[in-house]
């Protein structure tokens, strides 16, 4: 028994370590981890078992011989496959089941110590490829929304399918064989491929050539707006429809419309290309293929004559003098514009409708007869200016105005003016004034409606007369108002006056009873000049007690009109320099209204309470229905904008820019003037004084404006930046107005500003400076005047188009004086020219090509220099403008002739072609009404001069203005206005003959 046991136990011991031997010696080596290098294939599919081969270093088996005992492992990403079939220490193989899940897979090798190896993403498991059969339908309509049925094999859920290249919405999976979806809504008419993609890794794909087609339906067309355009300047228009796929072509008659963009199925836009005959045009839209069917919409539109004609792009808006309601008929607004004229509106506003031009400075409806009014114009216009209408401004009567008053005083106040019609006694009209023209000032009265007139001074100690008023119980008490802040009362109808106080210093602006109450009396001063501005009222009886109103405590108060709200006790309304307010309380307590911004006058509607209108500073004419609660603009045909300069973009005639008085910024039209946008400049607060279009990058705008230069880099669009022209410390309490911009041709960044230096009205502080930079107006220099030296103001500045870096300044303000000084190094240096000859310059032009420089002193004459300011001349006959408010060259019209020289004037628009030796009217209308500023853009083909004007009256006979009460001729509205001439290249060619010489 016991030797048994011994020989078991030597036998275990034996194939112990017959073990350790084999595994030392038949193994592969497990001294350190696998790497895994390569697999082959890297993508399989799923739909059957697939063997792969791994390529790497240090696959480990155990081994019985040549027999595999412990394979190494292989993983996909965690998911086993079980032992690997060992070749070797480099290579493996392994089979990957079919319906294994698709993916991308990392590879992992495990030893059978453990030890592993990894190779990420090795391995790709996808879908098999789907095989299309069939679609139906095969084709469709544009706009439709058809559903597809796909046939084929091999579809998995939930594939993708697309036309082309758009995927279809909604894929349904129906089984392996069968999916639905729709033709997707953005497809354009055309002939398409079908794909259909298995989902995964790989994107298995089968593709199904010319498989679809979206056809185009027939358009129809139902409008097109504009409907009409003139034919010098390519016009955008927008048609509308149904049934417009992308993207059609679009003609009139035979004239293809440029530029044609899909909107949507119902509309698109196109321009209408220049130049085209004038005419009434059928429209055709034809989509694209396939399809290609047509629809036309006949007379759609028509060219009017835009070439030789001046086409109006009107500004609706601007400073309103006046707003007054007929008292029997409401809804009949009158708005009066001091430099353009009288508008009338029949809705209560909605729309506006000019009636007198060029100038509306006061006006009055008669109490006794509302269908009569008054209008009174600025005294400097070349001709009449009294005017009465009997018929609500449809016809008027000139009438003769004369002040045999002659003041000596030395306080200007030119201008001020009023007329009051009496409101009980017919035909009783009394005019007043304030150095009204060449001196005469006080109080006439008329008794048979303005025809003739007698002074009504008797007792006046002071005859600078500002403002009159009636007392509501008895008219013939009247209380009249001075230049010096007198106050003076009237019992008997202005036969007689007394003197009764003075309870302001300065100028009485406003003078106003109220007809309602006590009949307290309320008056305003300091709308003029450097007068302390306060607002008082006075309810005794002799008005030599007054008390102050201060609607802001502590703050002047500059009132331009007071009105007094008839249907609720001791309401009053006044208008300011910052906006309106309203106390309904006599004045104890004061609340802001209306809209934030200067007001000149408040109309109260007189049935109802809670109608108002602001006549504004800057924006038109305001209404409110609901007391001031919200506010709207009604502007529409209100065209009170002045442009006092424009300013074009090279090469781009439909862009120009308008610069209008008192407007915190500029307009920018894109459309030749005929729609305008306002872009606001800084804080919106101010006025722009220059603007200027870089003339190396059109896209930079400079605007000057409150002592600043503020730059735009994306068209005017905004402003984001602004730099101070820094006074010399003399003008450092002073304003500063940069009121003339240059850029300079062939120097990009190269800016220059001329500045006015104003101090208020004593002559002894004015002055004025050039500004430069070299950096496109990041920082700025003052270059001229240096050290103590004084200029003037400068009003202008401009180059020589032949030799830009020779540049000239116009200077000086009228009553102190200035010249014309001159650069030769872009602005660096400068030196006066024509001293002793040229006192006063406002504008300056160099003469294309010749050297000569043009310069205006605002009225007759011109001076005309030929040796770069050495010298001037004056032309020997002077048949422009008399009154000059620009001056412009614009290329001539035909090849090589000469440069046209054109005088914008209170008279009209006039040319000259031989350097102001001899002038003519402009064509058309604007050769007859005042003109203020001029811009001009060539191209290749075209010169269009835009120019800016107050409007005015046309007659058929050589009038100017309106000087008769017939009402034939054309009323001209304000706004900005083109003029387009084709440009004459052609040239003739003449043979050449050569001959042997003999």
């Amino acid at each position: 028994m016991k030797r048994q046991i011994c020989v078991i136990v030597t036998a275990v011991l034996i194939s112990a370590a017959m073990l350790l031997v084999l595994l030392h010696v038949l193994a592969a080596p497990l001294d350190g981890a696998p790497t895994i290098t390569g697999i082959d294939p890297t993508s399989i599919t799923n739909d059957s078992d697939n063997s792969i081969a791994i390529s790497g270093a240090g696959f480990a088996a155990v081994l019985s011989g040549t027999e595999v005992i412990t394979p190494p492992t292989v993983y996909l990403d965690s998911t086993s496959l079980g032992g690997a079939r060992w070749a070797s220490t480099t290579t493996l193989t392994i089979t990957v089941p079919m319906a294994f899940p698709v993916g991308v897979y990392t590879v992992t090798v495990a030893n059978p110590d453990g030890q592993s190896g990894s190779l990420a993403d090795g391995i790709t498991v996808q879908y098999s490829a789907p095989v299309l059969l069939g679609l139906s339908p095969v084709s469709s309509t544009y706009g439709q929304a058809a559903m597809l049925v796909i046939t084929g094999t091999g579809f998995v859920p939930t594939p993708t399918v697309a036309l082309g290249e758009t995927l279809c919405p909604a894929v349904v999976y129906v089984s392996s064989t069968t999916l639905t979806t729709t033709v997707p809504g953005g497809l354009f008419p055309g002939v398409y491929d079908l794909a259909v993609t298995n989902p995964g890794p790989g994107d298995p794909q089968d593709v199904l050539a010319d498989a679809f087609t979206l056809y185009s339906p027939t358009p129809i067309v139902t409008g097109v707006d504009p409907g009409s355009a003139p034919n010098d300047l390519d016009s955008l228009v927008v048609i509308t429809g149904t049934n417009f796929a992308p993207t059609p072509t679009v003609a009139l008659e035979t004239t293809p419309l440029q530029t044609v963009t899909w909107l949507s199925s119902t509309r698109l836009s196109a321009l209408v290309p220049w130049g085209m005959d004038v005419n009434t045009y059928n429209l055709t839209v034809t989509n694209p293929s396939p399809g290609a069917a047509s629809g036309m919409l006949s007379d759609a539109f028509t060219v009017t004559q835009g070439i030789g004609v001046w086409n109006a792009g009107e500004l609706y808006g601007g400073e309103i003098a006046e707003v007054d309601i007929n008292p029997l008929t409401p809804a009949t607004l009158y708005a009066s514009v001091g430099s353009v004229g009288l508008f009338r509106s029949r809705d209560g506003g909605d729309s506006w409708s000019l009636k007198l031009a060029p100038s509306a400075n006061s006006l009055a409806i008669d109490p006794l007869s509302p269908n009569r009014i008054y209008v009174h114009g600025f005294p400097h216009q070349p001709l009449q200016n009294h005017f009465r209408s009997d018929d609500e401004g449809e016809t008027w009567i000139p009438l003769t105005i004369t002040f045999p008053i002659t003041f000596t005083s030395d306080y200007d106040c030119w201008g001020g003016f009023g007329i009051h019609p009496h409101p009980t006694t017919p035909g009783t009209v009394y005019v007043h004034a304030c150095d009204f023209g060449e001196g005469s000032s006080g109080l006439i009265v008329s008794t048979n409606w303005g025809q003739d007139w007698e002074p009504a001074i008797n007792g006046l100690t002071n005859t600078q007369v500002t403002a009159l008023a009636f007392h509501p119980d008895n008219p013939d008490i009247m209380y009249l108002g001075t230049a010096g802040g007198d106050i003076f009362h009237s019992s008997d109808g202005a036969a007689s006056w007394t003197y009764a106080s003075k309870p302001v210093v300065g100028y009485v602006a406003t003078l106003a009873v109220n007809p309602f109450g006590d009949h307290e009396v309320w008056v305003s001063s300091g709308n003029a000049f450097d007068d302390p501005c306060v607002l008082l009222k006075s309810a005794n009886a002799g008005l030599t007690a007054w008390t102050v109103m201060e609607p802001e405590p502590g703050q002047p108060i500059c009132a331009w009109s007071i009105d007094f709200a008839s249907t609720i006790s001791r309401t009053v309304f006044i208008a300011c320099s910052n906006h309106g307010y309203k106390t309904a309380d006599g004045g104890d307590t004061w609340v802001p209204f209306g809209p934030d911004a200067p007001i000149h006058d408040i109309a109260l509607h007189p049935t109802e309470a809670g109608t108002i209108y602001l006549a504004g500073y800057l924006d038109g004419v305001h209404k409110t229905t609901d007391g001031g609660a919200t506010w709207q603009v009604v502007n529409q045909g209100l065209t009170a904008m002045v442009p006092e300069q424009l300013v074009t973009v090279p090469n781009q005639p439909e862009i120009v820019y308008a610069r209008v008085d008192f407007q915190p910024g500029v307009f920018k039209s894109t459309r030749g003037g005929t729609t305008w946008l306002f872009s606001h400049v800084g804080d919106g607060h101010g006025s722009a004084d220059s603007m200027l279009v870089d003339p190396t990058d059109p896209t930079r705008i400079y605007v000057g404006m409150n002592g600043r230069v503020y730059v735009s880099t994306d068209g005017g669009g905004t402003w984001p930046t602004y730099v101070e022209l820094v006074p010399p410390p003399q003008y450092s309490d002073c304003g500063q107005f940069p009121k003339a911009l240059l850029g300079i041709p062939g120097q990009p960044g190269t800016l220059l500003a001329g500045v006015s230096q104003w101090c208020g009205p004593s002559p002894t502080q004015q002055g004025g400076g050039i500004y430069r930079s070299t950096d496109y107006g990041e920082h700025w220099a003052r270059v001229y005047p240096t050290h103590a030296q004084e200029i003037s103001a400068v009003n202008d500045l401009a180059y020589d188009p032949a030799s830009p870096t020779v540049i000239y300044a116009a200077t000086g303000l009228i009553d102190y004086g200035g010249g014309v000084f001159k650069s030769i190094d872009g602005g660096a240096t400068w030196e006066p020219v024509g001293a002793g000859v040229i006192d006063l310059a406002l504008n300056i032009v160099v003469e294309p090509g010749t050297h000569r420089v043009f310069v205006s002193k605002g009225c007759l004459p011109l001076y005309v220099s030929n040796d770069g300011g050495g010298t001037w001349t004056t032309p020997t006959e002077y048949g422009g403008g008399h009154n000059i408010a620009d001056l412009l060259f614009a290329p001539s019209v035909a090849l090589g002739g000469p440069p046209v020289l054109y005088d914008a004037a209170l008279q009209g628009l006039y040319r000259s072609t031989d350097g102001a030796q001899s002038w003519s009217p402009a064509a058309g209308v604007l050769g007859q009404v005042p003109v203020y500023s001029l811009a001009v853009v060539t191209t290749s083909d075209r010169v269009i001069l835009y120019a800016g004007t107050t409007g005015g009256h046309v007659q058929d006979d050589t009038a100017r203005m309106l000087d008769t009460a017939s009402s034939d001729g054309t009323l001209v509205s304000a706004g900005v206005y083109r003029y387009t001439t084709r440009r004459r290249t052609d040239r003739a060619y003449l043979p050449v003959v050569l001959k042997a010489y003999e």
